[in-house]
């Protein structure tokens, strides 16, 4: 795979030589305007890949374009997770993510869309230029979106049961997103989970994407280092809520568990990866 990254990197260089031998002494602007436009498709390029290596598990497999793919295994990415989409590749299906640039889209068309790949996750520049990252949806679009329309149903309901409990206080806001459906149903079982040890206060939740369609969940929540009715504050209240989080098993392991500070208040930060596994909350496939 590597390999063949390389040979397209290569490819490219030429060519851009190539271009640069014929026209990169004209006195016209054409030359600086299309230096501008691969420098802005290398910053919306940079700023989706930086959010992937922040948000998307590591082991969840990761479809991209060849350009896309040699910058994710540059800064850490395992090449084993990326699976490269070109001219033999068929379709997405098989990954958890697309990396949808302007290539991938030329390449499938609406297809990608209305076959592969629904969801968007995170969108990042504008125009042509705009590359989202899409869940794809891999037993295809109907049966994705039956299941993500149960999953907002059960996040509701668990979300509604945390309110309800007199071990959980929240921010209004956080509140409302709970009542809403828009957090993450690995979260809502941490929580669950949590308020069964002791008191715990929610203080916000966060990691939706820019430009996420709706039904993708907040993935990230800030605890306070302190609850209502809570015997302990600070170390001694997080320390049992720690312990608890860090002996967690497959989907329900955090990959974010630390102190944070949320506009100067000390906070406990639990994050999960992006994407949500569908119908943890007992929610089934049709």
């Amino acid at each position: 795979m590597i390999m063949l990254i390389a040979a397209v990197a290569g490819v490219a260089l030429a060519v851009s030589r190539h271009t640069a031998g014929r026209h990169g002494t004209s006195r016209h602007g054409g030359s600086e305007a299309g230096s501008q436009t691969l420098s802005a498709a290398a910053a919306i390029r940079a700023q989706a890949v930086t959010w992937v290596l922040q948000q998307v598990g590591s082991s969840a497999i990761v479809s991209c374009d060849p350009l896309v793919c040699m910058a994710l295994a540059a800064r850490g990415f395992p090449a084993g997770s990326l699976l490269q989409l070109g001219p033999t590749t068929p379709n997405p299906v098989g990954s958890a993510v697309v990396i949808a640039t302007p290539a991938v889209r030329s390449q499938y068309g609406s297809q990608l869309e209305s076959d592969y790949a629904p969801d968007v996750l995170a969108s990042f520049g504008s125009g042509s230029s705009r590359i989202d990252v899409r869940v794809v949806a891999s037993r295809g679009t109907a049966p994705y979106q039956a299941l993500l329309a149960a999953d907002v149903a059960a996040r509701k309901a668990a979300g509604a049961a945390l309110l309800h409990n007199r071990n959980v206080t929240a921010s209004a806001t956080a509140a409302s997103q709970l009542s809403a459906g828009q957090v993450d149903s690995r979260l809502l079982a941490t929580l669950d989970l949590l308020a069964r040890i002791q008191p715990i206060d929610i203080v916000a939740f966060g990691d939706s994407g820019p430009g996420a369609s709706a039904g993708m969940p907040l993935r990230l929540v800030d605890l306070a280092e302190a609850a209502r009715g809570a015997l302990a504050t600070g170390a001694a209240y997080l320390k049992p809520l720690q312990a608890s989080l860090v002996v967690q098993r497959g989907s329900y392991r955090a990959t974010r568990i630390a102190p944070a500070q949320l506009a100067g208040q000390a906070v406990l930060q639990v994050q999960f990866d992006a994407p949500e596994p569908l119908g943890l909350l007992g929610t089934r496939a049709p």
